[in-house]
C-alpha cells in the first residue's frame, strides 16, 4: 500500500483531542487574529492600513497542528494507541490475497496435487488429565491428492518429533481412498463444489457444521456465525494448503466481511518462515492466524496461538500450526504400503497421525491414520 494510505489509516485510528483542548487552540488563533500591534506609517497623504499578523496566525495555526501531531505519534508509537493498523489494513490484504489466487496454477481432473506441509502442536503426555504435561510436537506431511477425487492418492509422515524424540517414518505411505470425505473440508475435489461468491459462501461458513462444541480448559465455548465462519475458513486452509483458485478468491473476499480481524506485521509460520497475518479469536484464548509471504500475499500457512498462560504454557506459544513448504502438480500418486486409510477430520486441520483438533474450534478429533495419537483441547480459561 501507498505511504499515503498508511498515513490516513494511522491518522484515523488517532482520537480526535478532548473539546476544550479543541475549544483553547481555537481560541488562541481568533485572539492572535484580532490582535494588532499598531499602525505602520504610510506616506504623506496616504491612508494607514491594518498590520495584518500573518505570521501570529500562521504561527499559532502550526502550534496547534504540531501539538496534534505530536499526540498522534504519542499515541501511535509510545503504545497510548493501536499497536496495529486498523481492521481496513487487514481486509486490504484479504483482498490483496484474494486477486494473488487467481494467479495460481489450475491442473486437470487427471492429474495430482502433490504438497508437503509442515506442522507444529502441543502434544499432551502423561495419564494425567488435570495436570497434563505438554511437548512440542513436529511433523513434514507428503499428500498426492487426485484433483477430480476420482483416483486414489496417498499420504504419508516422513518424519515427525515429539519431545525431542525423533521417528523416521513418522507415518508410512497409506492410502487415500478415491472420493473420500466430505465437501469443503477434505479434498481438492470437494473443495470444487462450494460456492465461488464471497457472499455465498460466507453464507455457507457460518452454519453449524456438526462438530462438537469447542471445550477450552473445563468450559464450553459457544461460537457465533462469525466465530463459525472464521473457524471454519482455518480448518479448510489447514487441511488443503492448496486450494482451487476461484474459490481461494472467494474465501478471502468472504475473511475480509468478518467483523473483529486484525493485521499481524511480522509473524513466522510452522516451516519457519515470515510473514503477514491477519487474525481473529473467538474464545479469549486462541488467536486464530491466516499468512501470506509479504509481498506476493501468497497463502503460507495457519497457526493458532495462545493468549492465556495455563497448564505449564506460556502466552504466545503455537498450540497447532501448519505451513505450506512445497506444492507441484505430478501426473501420478506412489504405492501405499501402510495398513489403514486416511481419513481427514471434518472439524479441524490434523498434522499427521497426532488426533488434535482445531485449535480454532477446539474439538477434539480423530486421527488421520489407523493408530490415533492423544487428542486434547485447548488449555487455560
Amino acid at each position: 500500500m501507498d505511504e499515503m494510505t498508511v498515513l490516513r489509516e494511522f491518522r484515523a485510528a488517532v482520537r480526535a483531542p478532548a473539546a476544550e483542548r479543541l475549544a483553547a487552540a481555537r481560541a488562541a488563533v481568533l485572539a492572535a487574529a484580532a490582535s494588532s500591534p499598531g499602525q505602520q506609517a504610510g506616506g504623506p497623504g496616504r491612508p494607514r492600513r491594518p498590520a495584518w499578523p500573518r505570521l501570529g496566525v500562521y504561527g499559532a495555526i502550526a502550534t496547534v497542528l504540531a501539538a496534534v501531531l505530536l499526540i498522534s505519534a504519542t499515541l501511535i508509537f509510545t503504545g497510548g494507541g493501536p499497536v496495529t493498523p486498523p481492521a481496513s489494513a487487514a481486509s486490504r490484504v484479504l483482498q490483496r490475497a484474494a486477486a494473488a489466487e487467481l494467479s495460481q496454477p489450475v491442473p486437470r481432473g487427471r492429474q495430482f496435487l502433490y504438497t508437503e506441509t509442515a506442522f507444529v502442536l502441543q502434544v499432551a503426555t502423561g495419564s494425567s488429565r488435570t495436570a497434563p504435561r505438554w511437548e512440542t510436537g513436529t511433523a513434514l506431511q507428503q499428500m498426492w491428492q487426485s484433483v477430480s477425487g476420482s483416483r486414489p492418492g496417498a499420504f504419508g509422515i516422513p518424519h515427525c518429533q515429539v519431545g525431542g524424540q525423533r521417528r523416521s517414518p513418522c507415518q508410512p505411505l497409506i492410502r487415500i481412498p478415491a472420493h473420500a470425505g466430505q465437501p469443503g473440508i477434505s479434498s481438492y475435489a470437494d473443495l470444487q463444489k462450494l460456492p465461488t461468491s464471497s457472499q455465498a459462501l460466507l453464507s455457507y461458513l457460518e452454519k453449524p457444521n456438526g462438530c462438537p462444541p469447542a471445550s477450552i480448559g473445563n468450559r464450553t465455548v459457544q461460537f457465533g456465525r462469525a466465530d463459525r465462519a472464521w473457524n471454519q475458513i482455518a480448518t479448510i486452509l489447514g487441511n488443503n494448503m492448496v486450494i482451487p483458485p476461484r474459490l481461494g478468491q472467494a474465501l478471502f473476499r468472504a475473511a475480509a466481511q468478518i467483523p473483529g480481524v486484525i493485521l499481524l506485521p511480522n509473524v513466522v509460520d510452522a516451516a519457519g518462515h515470515r510473514g503477514i497475518a491477519v487474525a481473529r479469536t473467538a474464545s479469549g484464548v486462541l488467536r486464530t492466524e491466516l499468512i501470506f509471504a509479504p509481498r506476493s500475499y501468497r497463502f503460507t500457512g495457519v497457526q493458532d496461538v495462545l493468549l492465556k498462560a495455563g497448564q505449564g504454557l506460556r502466552v504466545g506459544a503455537v498450540w497447532a500450526a501448519s505451513a505450506l513448504v512445497r506444492a507441484k502438480v505430478v501426473t501420478r500418486a506412489p504405492a501405499t504400503s501402510g495398513r489403514g486409510q486416511y481419513a481427514p477430520s471434518q472439524c479441524g486441520y490434523l498434522p499427521g497421525v497426532y488426533g488434535v483438533g482445531s485449535a480454532s474450534t477446539g474439538a477434539a478429533a480423530s486421527s488421520s491414520s489407523s493408530s490415533s495419537g492423544p487428542a486434547s483441547s485447548a488449555p487455560g480459561g
